[in-house]
């Protein structure tokens, strides 16, 4: 059952989607009768009431009002305005580009239905002309706008979940590496409003403090099950998690009962999910069952196309940015001394070795086997290799990397031989996929922290890798960059 926090921003994505729709399509039109080719006749004949609101002359739905209908009933059936409580939010812009392409290609089909079609006997074909620019000019305009804006909406959720506002107050039982990776899950990812308080726990003492987060978020042990009843009340507990995995079933079904007479909403979390990403839940013949996913294949189509964009993209990115390189490579030589391109060997698909390749933004007395730098200021960064890594310019030459087939634009990042060496089973899983210049870990908040201390990223794209899911980081990696983080 949805809170009325969770209706409250489903119908604000609605509305603004209806809004900035028609925003659009005005300033598209302006934009063309302002800029676009100067024909006397159109200027003189196309109003914006055939393209933007309708008058006594033009009584059917205009493309402004089908677009955004079409767009909202999509949306609607598909339960996009739904928060969305993915990794970075990737499906909702995943979302918001099938949707708005979908709208597109449809408006498209009734407008030439409609004007060409079902009216070709009562007006001359000038009369009912079209042009596609307008039509391109509003996708574009309405597209960024609702990018924008579910960016900022989200920023605000992210900010307002840290301060308490909008939130559901939840408490976990159990401050274990299940309660902890629970607490983490639901801090970072804030579409659903969970905000964990406290810990309960039988056997750590009252007080003590939990360091869920290597930034410093921790939270404090409260007492223990025996205190639920208590705390509830206290502190306007919504929900509670129960990651307690060793706890009895009689434990388990008296917390329950609990819950289920003061009309908490309780949500039990087995041991096995804090193996990241490769647990799922299903329904067979009426049985609830977990299992492990053991096939993580993609179609050889996405396979074809994913490697033919990358070298295309890598070919188109050579011509502008060799110049780039030049002048990075005499200011890296000008600035230390040293070689100018850094070579190290790293571990990729199916644990293949190879040589990746970056500008040089170190001293050459570090070692190259040391963990990275974990901000702009380790003393190791020259002064040039701190405005490359601030600019993302080091990681230009691993284009080469992508022609050779070695890396992708897309993937989880290359790691060092040594720290693949100590790898469990579940991290192994990342080998399965090309590793990639840029992904979800590289533009997620934690990329200063060890890649192997944050898997969820990899396992996530392991499992979800598309090509939109692809596009989608592409496009986030660009604002991370403009941000200049």
């Amino acid at each position: 059952m949805r809170t009325k926090i969770e209706k409250l921003f489903y119908l604000l994505r609605l509305a603004a989607d209806i809004v900035i729709v028609h925003i659009a399509f005005y300033f598209g039109y302006h934009t063309y009768m302002g800029f676009g080719f100067s024909n006397k006749y159109l200027a003189e004949n196309m109003r914006s009431t055939v393209y933007y609101l309708p008058d006594k002359d033009h009584l059917y739905l205009t493309l402004a009002i089908v677009f955004s209908f079409i767009l909202v009933g999509y949306n609607v059936l598909r339960k996009y305005y739904r928060g969305d409580n993915s990794i970075l939010n990737v499906k909702e812009y995943q979302h918001i580009i099938s949707s708005y392409v979908f709208a597109a290609l449809f408006t498209c089909a009734f407008y030439f239905l409609y004007y060409i079609y079902l009216h070709s006997m009562e007006r001359s074909f000038t009369d009912k002309l079209f042009s596609r620019r307008i039509f391109c000019y509003s996708f574009t305009y309405a597209f960024i706008m609702v990018v924008c804006f579910r960016a900022t909406m989200n920023w605000l959720i992210s900010k307002m979940h840290k301060r308490g506002i909008f939130v559901r107050n939840c408490l976990i039982l159990g401050a274990g590496n299940n309660g902890k990776m629970v607490a983490r899950r639901l801090m970072r990812h804030t579409a659903h409003h969970y905000l964990p308080l406290c810990y309960l726990d039988d056997y750590i003492p009252k007080g003590t403090e939990i360091e869920v987060e290597k930034n410093g978020f921790k939270l404090k042990v409260e007492g223990t099950v025996e205190d639920l009843e208590r705390l509830i009340k206290e502190l306007d507990i919504t929900s509670v998690f129960f990651c307690m995995s060793e706890a009895p079933a009689e434990k388990i079904f008296s917390v329950m009962d609990l819950c289920y007479n003061l009309n908490v909403p309780f949500y039990f979390t087995p041991r096995l999910y804090t193996i990241p990403q490769v647990i799922r839940g299903y329904e067979i013949a009426g049985i609830f069952v977990l299992s492990i996913i053991h096939d993580f294949r993609v179609s050889w189509y996405y396979n074809f196309v994913k490697r033919a964009f990358d070298i295309t993209l890598s070919l188109l990115l050579l011509i502008p940015g060799i110049p780039v390189m030049l002048l990075a490579a005499i200011a890296i030589k000008l600035d230390s001394k040293g070689p100018v391109l850094f070579s190290q060997e790293r571990v990729g698909l199916d644990g293949r070795k190879f040589i990746m390749y970056k500008f040089r933004s170190m001293k050459t007395e570090a070692s190259g086997s040391e963990l990275k730098p974990q901000s702009g200021r380790d003393p190791r960064i020259t002064r040039v290799g701190h405005f490359l890594r601030l600019t993302s310019l080091d990681e230009l030459p691993q284009i080469l990397n992508v022609l050779k087939g070695d890396m992708s634009f897309v993937g989880p990042r290359p790691e060092m031989t040594f720290i693949v060496e100590t790898y469990d089973k579940w991290q192994q899983l990342r080998l399965k996929v090309k590793p990639g210049i840029t992904g979800l870990w590289q533009i997620s908040a934690e990329r200063n922290l060890p890649i192997h201390e944050n898997l969820d990223y990899d396992m996530y794209y392991l499992q979800e890798r598309s090509l939109l899911l692809d596009v989608v980081i592409i496009f986030k990696t660009f604002f991370f960059i403009a941000r200049g983080i």
